[in-house]
Formats: structure tokens, C-alpha cells, sequence
């Protein structure tokens, strides 16, 4: 969650937020919502900010001076398999064998069984075995707290507090901007400004395009991405029309599209049907969208598919921001394509 920002993102975001205070002052429609959005993207510009003068020369002194390699006592020992019942695991360290993941067991007391000719079969104090796990435990203990120390002096643990708290402005503000229904498509651009500053990759959602590609989610997530990034990329240049030739070759691909959903009910063909539909899709999140036909048929794919899924407070902010962008992108085109008006 608490992440050093430092100061390659920085420049990045501060585009975005220029990209937002450009956009028109609408005094009705919007309004709020573009305001919202412009304390975003000016709270995230802050907290990188942050990052750079006061959180990162933290870390970097935190790094400096903390004690970085454990004690040899929290290492597997010979005879230790023999004496202590817990399986350690691989560390941080060359591989080497440690306690570290099971310190609060290692914290309770260690039994043996015995046999009594009086009392039969009973369970004492392992003496060597307890022995052995307070060593472990007392070196744990000296060396977190060894390290505690050095975040705190270092300025490090005040910097993440302070960070937390600008981590949770952020977050709520975010919610409010992803359930709030865009009706311009100014009040879209913003959105998408927030979400490409909320990417792994404020630089360009290029990068995030390629890399949901090679994840479970594949074509259908980059495609709803890819409205983002064409109203980011054309900004404020998109087109606000229901027909345009500019897309001619997205709206074949919609009509592709349909076609070949249409077809899916004959079990015969449907993985290979499925097969097309994804390089259907695939080809569709390729080709930026320069009108709101081209965007609305971005949406409307997506949709049909079901490829975003509802909005779901336990669902990433990138995707629950990108679910209600393609449900505006697809109420503005049906308006504008009812009146017959630009928007």
C-alpha cells in the first residue's frame, strides 16, 4: 500500500493534473466531478512530492543504517531437525534455512513425552529444546527491534504514518470519482485521467495495455483500458459525434464483432467462434478511438461480453473506475445519437 513514489512518477502525474486544470470550468454539468478529479490528481502530485523531500531521504537513511543481516541464531542449526518440532523455511538470505516465519510458535513452550514406570506415559518441558527457542527468539527480538529503532530515527515510520494518511484521502476520493456518472465527455476525460495516474504506469497506459495481455484477464481488460487511454491521447480533441469515418475501421470491427456473437449459439463452432472474437478484440484495443462512435463502440464490445465486471468496493480502483467509464462512454453515445446533436 505505502509505496516510494520518488521522482519518476512525479513529472507523470503532474502532466495529468495540468491535462485536468486545462479542461473547460463546466458551471452545471460535471462540475463536481471534474473538481473531484482535479483534487485527485493535485493530492496524488502532493504525495509524490512528499515522497521526494521527506519520504525517500528517509528510506535512504533507513537503509543506511539499520542492521540488514539477522543473527545467525534465527538460521537452521545441526541437530536443530532432531530437536525442534518446526519445519523452517527458505529466507531472504541465500536460501538459507531460517525460523523467521514461525518466531510465535518458537514463543511457546516446547514438550517432550515420557515414560514412568509410576505415572506411565506423560509430557515435561523439553530442557534443550526450550533452550535452543529462546536463543532463537531473543535474537529475533533484539534484531526487529534493532531495526524498529532504526525507522524511527531515520524519520521513516513518521514518513509512512504521514503517507498512510494521504494513501486514504486518495482512496475515498477515488470511490467518489468512480460512482460518479460522467455526462460530458469532459467529465469522461477526467475520469480517465484518473484512471491512468491510479496505473502501475502513470507514464503511458501503454504499458498497462501490454502487460494485462499476459494475465488471466488478457484482450477483454486491456480493450476497457484502452478507452481510458484514447480519451487521455487525444485530449480534448475526441470528436463529439455518433458517425465518423475517423473510426471506420473500429466500427467494421464492432459490426465483426456482432456478427460473430451472433453466431456462438452452435456448439459445433463455438471455440472457434471464440477464437475470432478474441482477435476481434484484441485488434479493436490496438486502434485508438478519435470520435465518441469509435469509444462507444469500445464499450458497447465490452459490454455485450460482459468483459468488466460490476463495480465492487473489493475490486481494484483501476477497475472499478474503468467499469463506470464504458457505462458513460455508452449513456453519452445513446444521447447523442437520440438528438442528433454534439454533446
Amino acid at each position: 500500500m505505502l509505496m516510494n513514489r520518488g521522482q519518476e512518477g512525479f513529472s507523470h502525474r503532474a502532466a495529468l493534473k495540468d491535462l485536468a486544470d486545462a479542461l473547460p470550468d463546466a458551471s452545471g454539468a460535471d462540475a463536481d466531478l471534474i473538481a473531484l478529479c482535479r483534487q485527485y490528481l493535485g493530492l496524488y502530485v502532493e504525495r509524490d512530492r512528499f515522497w521526494a523531500e521527506i519520504g525517500d531521504p528517509a528510506d535512504l537513511r533507513y537503509h543506511e543504517t539499520y542492521p540488514s543481516n539477522p543473527p545467525e541464531e534465527i538460521f537452521v542449526k545441526g541437530g536443530d531437525y532432531t530437536l525442534l518440532p518446526i519445519h523452517p523455511t527458505n529466507s531472504p538470505w541465500k536460501g538459507r534455512l531460517w525460523y523467521g516465519d514461525d518466531i510465535e510458535r518458537l514463543r511457546q513452550p516446547i514438550m517432550q513425552m515420557v515414560l514412568s514406570p509410576r505415572h506411565g506415559a506423560g509430557r515435561i518441558p523439553d530442557a534443550r529444546a526450550n533452550a535452543r527457542a529462546k536463543a532463537i527468539v531473543e535474537a529475533w527480538d533484539c534484531w526487529t527491534a534493532a531495526r524498529e529503532e532504526a525507522r524511527v530515527q531515520s524519520g521513516l515510520a513518521d514518513a509512512e504514518e504521514q503517507d498512510s494518511i494521504l494513501f486514504h484521502q486518495l482512496e475515498a476520493l477515488f470511490d467518489r470519482i468512480a460512482t460518479s456518472h460522467a455526462t460530458t465527455l469532459a467529465g469522461c476525460l477526467a475520469k480517465a485521467l484518473c484512471a491512468q495516474c491510479a496505473s502501475a504506469h502513470p507514464e503511458s497506459l501503454e504499458t498497462e495495455l501490454s502487460e494485462r495481455l499476459h494475465t488471466e484477464e488478457g484482450s477483454p481488460a486491456a480493450l476497457s483500458l484502452s478507452i481510458a487511454r484514447d480519451l487521455v491521447a487525444s485530449a480534448p480533441g475526441i470528436v463529439p459525434v455518433p458517425n465518423s469515418g475517423a473510426d471506420a475501421e473500429l466500427i467494421r470491427l464492432g459490426k465483426e464483432f456482432d456478427a460473430l456473437i451472433a453466431q456462438l449459439d452452435d456448439p459445433a463452432t463455438e471455440d472457434e467462434l471464440y477464437d475470432e472474437v478474441e482477435k476481434v478484440q484484441f485488434a479493436m484495443h490496438r486502434i485508438p478511438a478519435k470520435t465518441l462512435a469509435g469509444l462507444a463502440v469500445k464499450a458497447h464490445v465490452i459490454q455485450t461480453e460482459r468483459l468488466v465486471a460490476s463495480p465492487d468496493p473489493g475490486q481494484p480502483l483501476l477497475t472499478n473506475i474503468v467499469a463506470h467509464l464504458v457505462a458513460d462512454v455508452l449513456r453519452l453515445a445513446g444521447q447523442s445519437k437520440s438528438s442528433g446533436k454534439a454533446l
